[in-house]
């Protein structure tokens, strides 16, 4: 220390290279720090903090049928904190996408921004669809605001979609990120409108029209999309659902929405 000292008493120079070291760093920190954020969050997300949000979150998963344990699990998760704090930081990564997306492939770094942003969304998603959970064991009934509400979000969200979509037409090594991002579209609006189909038999009464388009658009995205062949990517772990069974749910959804 004391020979750094030395060094930056002995010239302007030498105190000019320091700012200007500073400067960088704090310069690369203030447009770096979501796509380094969410780099440490996919790392944290096999080894730290965010590993166990995870595990708590496939507990819920398994326990979403068991009313007691699933909202003590809830409660014990602080999910609706969780929640509204995961959706402010997403629509902070959502809001400088485009930001965010120069300047990684700028840098090369792509690979290391586009699967932690999707695991991100997933997280978000995944609390977003428990959290309706929740408030259907607790008799709170979704409403037309919860429905516009997702639609807002899904209108943001639609940017990341078109651009794995792009790419992935582009070059097929990115067909596993289009893949995720189209299903994580779809379980955003998912858990509300299976909710008001198969329990409250509620659809008709709180979509409106224009939501019927909306939610009727997406459905029909979504089945055109996983209706192709997948090749290799059928059994890639980046895609964790059973694709049969997610079409059959959909095709249900859109039956009963065009009901309406």
């Amino acid at each position: 220390m004391k020979r750094f000292i030395n060094w930056y008493n002995k010239s302007l120079r030498n105190k000019v290279i320091l700012f200007s070291i500073i400067f960088i760093f704090a310069l690369m920190y203030s447009f770096l720090h979501r796509p380094l954020g969410l780099a440490i969050f996919c790392i944290d997300s096999y080894y730290g903090n965010s590993y166990n949000e995870l595990q708590t979150l496939d507990k819920l998963n398994k326990n979403m049928m068991y009313k007691d344990i699933f909202l003590q699990l809830s409660d014990g998760y602080n999910l609706a904190y969780k929640v509204k704090k995961h959706k402010k930081e997403f629509l902070e990564y959502i809001n400088h996408f485009t930001t965010d997306l120069f300047l990684v492939n700028l840098l090369g770094l792509e690979d290391w921004y586009y699967q932690p942003l999707l695991i991100k969304a997933k997280m978000y998603v995944l609390e977003e669809g428990f959290y309706t959970a929740y408030k259907e064991h607790k008799k709170i009934p979704i409403t037309k605001e919860d429905i516009k509400s997702t639609l807002d979000f899904l209108n943001s969200f639609d940017e990341i979609v078109f651009f794995f979509n792009k790419i992935s037409l582009e070059n097929t090594q990115y067909k596993r990120y289009m893949l995720q991002a189209n299903l994580i579209r779809f379980l955003l609006i998912q858990p509300k409108i299976s909710f008001l189909v198969f329990l409250e038999n509620r659809l008709c009464s709180v979509v409106d029209n224009q939501a019927k388009i909306i939610i009727s658009e997406i459905l029909d995205n979504v089945i055109q999309i996983y209706s192709q062949d997948w090749g290799e990517l059928e059994d890639n772990d980046m895609v964790e659902f059973n694709k049969n069974e997610a079409l059959n749910k959909i095709a249900k959804l859109k039956d009963k929405l065009n009901g309406c």
